[in-house]
This record gives structure tokens, C-alpha cells and sequence, in this order.
């Protein structure tokens, strides 16, 4: 409590003064409890992506309670800390089983980063290296053993790695800017929030992942009041209600006849349509007033780390590595973790 309130008083100030020292979550969350909310601006917390924006609608009022904001912080550290590596656990396994969707994944990703960052690079090039200098520098034009690269048509490229084509002759291949000041630099960039929003396919194939595999498979609710479900169940004062996602993710009268497919299509399909499916029905954050309140960050922060890696790398499974095994506990773990290795993928 008393990081709260020092750094309340000090977020306060910054808001006097004009000054920023801090950019962390607890600074952003305070920005939201000392700010009147017309003064918000658009990407602090107003969850204007959330599929449920009603839970969110007094969050600026309800944060004025310093208690609140530390247990934000806390859910936020320690609820989001197993259960998204566990996703992604289950999403990359999943992806190794079914490689075309990693490969629909890879192109969407690159769609989306050349449509963001178009006038970044000024053309594409050839480049091919005998170990040691770049022998030649193609205007683009298909040719045998050269690699493309987005380049500043001015970068200098030194040589890197060396990787063998098809005949088994090596080029080096580097992203390395040997003079400038590293702008023009064709590496990889953290994304934008605004590219991952259009990773859309990406986003339904996590979602696919965690209907097959929820982080919870299981959960309870404590009846507060008596009440009547749907189907007529009377639920007394003080009972536990459970509720299985994992169950639920695989029951045919939900999910059609293909709920065994991994197929993240069904997710963005047209007679559906992305973000149609009820959190009721798809229980993975738990739905209603009481929905997830790291939803938004979690399936970013997952898309961030998925799409990071998979512009980098090609995964395999180890040597030995078979079907994962469930290690059953309040979360769905894997026993061993899961055993990949990692290929640098070469840029096309």
C-alpha cells in the first residue's frame, strides 16, 4: 500500500508539472484513478478492443480506491504470470502439429508489418556474400542463392550467419548496418498496438488454443444469493458452483462436429464473425461483470510473444518429445514443459 500511495502523490505531480519518470503499469493504472475520465487519452485502459466493454464503463471511479489498484496490480502479476506461458505452451505445440497454420500465421504477420511500415525501407534487394564481402547486389530480380532482404537502398550490409542453399553453397546473411545511425536498420521492431489488432488470424488461432487447452480447466463461483439458472436449477445462498472450459471446449453441442479440429477459421468465419462467440460459451476469462479484468492485456501480451517469435524462428519438436502429458493442477501444465528447438527462419 505504501508504493500506492507514493507513487499516487508522485503521478499527481507529474500531472502538476508536465513531467513523465515512470511508464509501468501501476503509473498507467494511477493515470486512470487521478485523471477525470474526459481527459483520458484513448489508449490508457478505456478497453476500447474489449468484447465487454460494460464491465469496464466505471473503472476510472472505482479506481479511486488505492486498495483496488493493489490488488489490480497483483492479478495482473501473478493471475496473468502461469496462465499465459501456459497458453502459449499449448499454442506452439499446437502449431507444430498443424504447420499451416503457422505458415498463415507467418504470412498474415508479414502482410501486416509491410502494409504498416511501407515507407521504411526504400527497396528490396538481392544480396549474396562469398563469407566475407557482398559479391553482389541485385536489383530484386529473381536469382539463384540470394536471400531478400528490406534494406535502406543506402545501408551498408556486413556479413553474418552462414546459411547453405539448396545445392549446399554458404551465403552469409545479416541485418547489421555497418554505418548510419542504425534508423534504416532492416531488424526486427517491436510491434505497434496497432499492427497486432490486425493480426487477426493470429488472434482467433490463440483463441483456438485455449478452447482446446484453457489455462483453468476448471473453476468454482460462490452462490452469494439464492438464484435460478436458466435450465431452472435452484442455487442456494453459499453453495459452490463449478464449471469445466475444458469440458466445455470439446462438447459437440457447442463447438459442431469438428470440435477436435484445431481449425482457428471458426473463429473468423463470416456466418460468425470475429468476436461473435459468448464469453458465456467460451468461459476461458470467465464472463460477465466479473470478466477477466487482464483479458485485453493478456491476449495482447500473447500476440505480442507469438507473433515475436514466429517472424524469428521456425519451431520443431526436440528429439524424443511426444505427445505433451497433462500435469493436473489448478492450472493445465505440461509435464516437462514443452521441448522444442529453434530455427532462425530465413526472411523472404
Amino acid at each position: 500500500m505504501d508504493v500506492v500511495k507514493r507513487r499516487k502523490q508522485e503521478c499527481i505531480q507529474t500531472k502538476n508539472n508536465g513531467s513523465n519518470q515512470h511508464s509501468d503499469l501501476l503509473f498507467r493504472l494511477l493515470r486512470v484513478a487521478t485523471q477525470p475520465q474526459e481527459e483520458q487519452p484513448d489508449s490508457e485502459l478505456k478497453c476500447k478492443a474489449s468484447e465487454d466493454k460494460a464491465a469496464y464503463e466505471n473503472v476510472g471511479a472505482d479506481m479511486k480506491s488505492d486498495e483496488l489498484v493493489r490488488d489490480m496490480i497483483i492479478s495482473f502479476l501473478l493471475a496473468g504470470r502461469d496462465t499465459s506461458s501456459i497458453a502459449l505452451s499449448w499454442f506452439f505445440w499446437l502449431l507444430t502439429q498443424h504447420p499451416h497454420v503457422e505458415a498463415a500465421i507467418y504470412e498474415e504477420i508479414t502482410r501486416v508489418v509491410k502494409a504498416s511500415r511501407k515507407g521504411r525501407y526504400a527497396c528490396t534487394r538481392k544480396l549474396e556474400f562469398d563469407g566475407k564481402h557482398i559479391v553482389n547486389v541485385g536489383d530484386g530480380s529473381p536469382g539463384h542463392g540470394k536471400e531478400e532482404e528490406y534494406v535502406n537502398a543506402n545501408s551498408k550490409i556486413s556479413t553474418g550467419e552462414q546459411h547453405g542453399d539448396d545445392e549446399g553453397n554458404n551465403h552469409g546473411m545479416s541485418d547489421e548496418v555497418c554505418d548510419g545511425d542504425g534508423s534504416d536498420r532492416p531488424s526486427y521492431e517491436p510491434f505497434t498496438y496497432e499492427e497486432l489488432k490486425e493480426m487477426r488470424y493470429l488472434h482467433a488461432a490463440l483463441q483456438e488454443a485455449m478452447r482446446l487447452y484453457p489455462p483453468v480447466p476448471h473453476d468454482t463461483k460462490l452462490v452469494v444469493e439464492e438464484d435460478v439458472l436458466p435450465d431452472g436449477t435452484r442455487l442456494r445462498a453459499g453453495a459452490q458452483l463449478a464449471y469445466h472450459a475444458y469440458a466445455m471446449g470439446r462438447m459437440e453441442s457447442i463447438w459442431g462436429e469438428d470440435w477436435e479440429r484445431f481449425r482457428p477459421e471458426r473463429w473468423i468465419e463470416p456466418q460468425q464473425g470475429r468476436g461473435s462467440v459468448s464469453a458465456f460459451k467460451w468461459p476461458v476469462f470467465q464472463a460477465g461483470p466479473r470478466i477477466c479484468l487482464g483479458k485485453d492485456m493478456a491476449m495482447l501480451q500473447m500476440k505480442c510473444v507469438a507473433a515475436a517469435l514466429i517472424e524469428r524462428f521456425v519451431m520443431t519438436l526436440a528429439e524424443g518429445f511426444e505427445r505433451p502429458r497433462y500435469q493436473l493442477s489448478f492450472t493445465l501444465k505440461m509435464q516437462q514443459g514443452l521441448l522444442v528447438h529453434f530455427h532462425p527462419r530465413r526472411r523472404a
